[in-house]
């Protein structure tokens, strides 16, 4: 559908997320619209959700007709569909939930009080709790924890230390009601991108955002998910992308740039030979270490 930013408000991610594109949205969507016409687009599809934002920019400007947005991670699932089907109850909790926080005298209670919610939220993990008081909880964690960041350990239980934010603003109203709006036209999937497959056709678009190749050792400290997305991970989603070029639709997938550590290396550039890569300039916000954020190039394939 075409473009028209006057019928729908300016939308903003409501949690941080590692690798999230809320910058970057505009140069992603220029340096695509070299091979896409987005307003010949039906249907939206982001099989790896993180933060939304790409969904968030681009729906909000192109009006798709239907959005499908998919993630592995059964909490941030969880509380996109609370957000869509139960916002009153959400949005109740989440005042909830703040004013506790931040009635409380010092760091030492808010910390108290950090952990016991992150104790809860990993009973709720263990047992799959499906629920708005899970929701409320995933949005506390992420905007009081260090750095934003979600991160689990081998038994899949979230393991993020304490932020020591003093206040904190865990969402704002009128931003939160309005992407309940948007969700209204999405479906919210939990699984495997490979679900996707189905919506693939000549009006569809798909926008991948997978982990990151990591680029050093250290790279992955913010994994979300228990399983690691490797090599082989790598190949067999090339592969999907090829099946989905084959039906006709189109894509454009996010990922690491390896000549940033090794110009020799070019995993990314034999993978996808058949298609379009862009290196586009990014920057890097979420990291242990304030010298670890900056601009880095990043690849970005199209068809």
């Amino acid at each position: 559908m075409a473009a028209d930013s006057e019928l729908f408000p300016v939308i903003t991610p409501i949690i941080k997320w590692a690798g999230g594109k809320k910058k970057l949205a505009p140069t992603i969507e220029q340096a695509a619209s070299n091979q896409i016409d987005f307003s010949t687009i039906d249907t939206y599809v982001e099989p790896f959700a993180g933060g939304a934002s790409m969904l968030l920019y681009l729906a909000t400007k192109y009006h798709f007709k239907h959005q499908v947005i998919l993630d592995i991670n059964p909490e941030l699932i969880n509380l996109y569909r609370q957000v869509r089907d139960h916002l009153t109850d959400l949005m109740t909790g989440l005042t909830t939930i703040q004013a506790t926080y931040n009635d409380l005298p010092d760091l030492t209670t808010q910390k108290e009080n950090f952990y016991a919610v992150r104790s809860a939220f990993n009973q709720g993990i263990l047992v799959d709790e499906a629920s708005v008081d899970q929701a409320v909880r995933f949005m506390f964690l992420n905007k009081t924890d260090f750095n934003g960041l979600y991160r689990v350990n081998s038994k899949g239980t979230f393991n993020v230390p304490f932020g020591q934010r003093k206040q904190v603003n865990l969402f704002e109203p009128a931003n939160l009601t309005n992407f309940s709006q948007l969700l209204q036209n999405t479906e919210i999937l939990l699984g495997d991108y490979h679900q996707t497959a189905q919506y693939a056709g000549p009006k569809t678009f798909f926008y991948f955002d997978p982990p990151y190749r990591p680029l050093t050792d250290s790279a992955s400290f913010t994994s979300y998910a228990k399983s690691t997305f490797n090599d082989d991970a790598q190949v067999e989603l090339a592969t999907f992308t090829q099946q989905l070029a084959a039906k006709g639709a189109h894509f454009a997938l996010s990922n690491s740039d390896p000549h940033q550590s090794d110009p020799d290396d070019n995993f990314f550039d034999d993978l996808y030979a058949d298609f379009t890569i862009q290196r586009i300039q990014a920057a890097r916000m979420i990291s242990a270490r304030a010298k670890g954020r900056g601009n880095v190039s990043e690849l970005l394939v199209t068809h």
